[in-house]
């Protein structure tokens, strides 16, 4: 039987280089010989995508905070039965730009949900499934640096509808994101998404070392 695949998801907030380090620790682990998987969440089914284009799409009024936690888990359940389950059983390792910190920082700190509706859906989506990521990398970046990669960068094409919302809903997201890492000291790592692309990847990827060195110290192999 093969061993259990590595779950790791970035985060942060807009603009803070999770994609792109993503790529970066994919092109690292294939490097490695290891099997690995790029996504993102919500999206990496059809389903997925679809609802990521019904919460996503820029309105005159965004959509009430709690539909959106609703939609985001019925996304993250098609996720984890066709994606995460599936792969990780099989010894892939799987990569996501997103998970579910960014629904307790968007969803709930940001917007006020009640944390007791995230926590149950929690229980029930990802806890139940066994699927709670091995590792989240969270990039740190200013709300005021968010918007300066935004005005820098080709961004045509991109769905904005959270950006959109201003520089303190972006203050509000950051604030969210360092209460989550000290509340997750245990699985979460974070990192100062102000250094350079290459410093970025060579931090992140000491830190998966430790996660395989771990397992060889145990198994003898990866």
């Amino acid at each position: 039987m093969a061993e259990r695949g590595l779950f790791v998801v970035l985060e942060g907030i807009d603009n803070c280089g999770k994609t792109t380090q993503s790529r970066y620790l994919k092109d690292y682990l294939e490097s490695q010989g290891l099997p690995v998987i790029q996504t993102r969440e919500p999206g990496g089914t059809e389903v997925g995508e679809e609802i990521r284009g019904v919460l996503l799409k820029n309105r005159a009024r965004m959509m009430d905070p709690v539909s959106q936690t609703l939609l985001f888990y019925a996304a993250r359940k098609e996720f984890i039965v066709n994606v995460v389950q599936p792969n990780l059983g099989k010894g892939v390792h799987l990569l996501t730009d997103r998970f579910e910190a960014s629904t307790y920082v968007y969803q709930g700190y940001t917007q006020g949900v009640d944390l007791r509706l995230i926590d149950s859906l929690h229980d029930d989506v990802v806890v139940a499934a066994c699927c709670k990521p091995d590792l989240y990398v969270i990039l740190d970046i200013t709300a005021e640096e968010s918007f300066r990669r935004i005005e820098n960068q080709n961004n045509l094409g991109q769905d904005h509808v959270f950006e959109n919302q201003g520089l303190g809903f972006m203050r509000k997201l950051r604030e969210g994101y360092l209460a989550f890492a000290e509340k997750h000291l245990e699985e979460v790592v974070l990192l100062n998404g102000m250094l350079s692309e290459q410093d970025l990847k060579i931090q992140i990827g000491l830190y998966i070392d430790l996660l395989l060195g771990e397992r060889t110290d145990v198994t003898g192999k990866i």
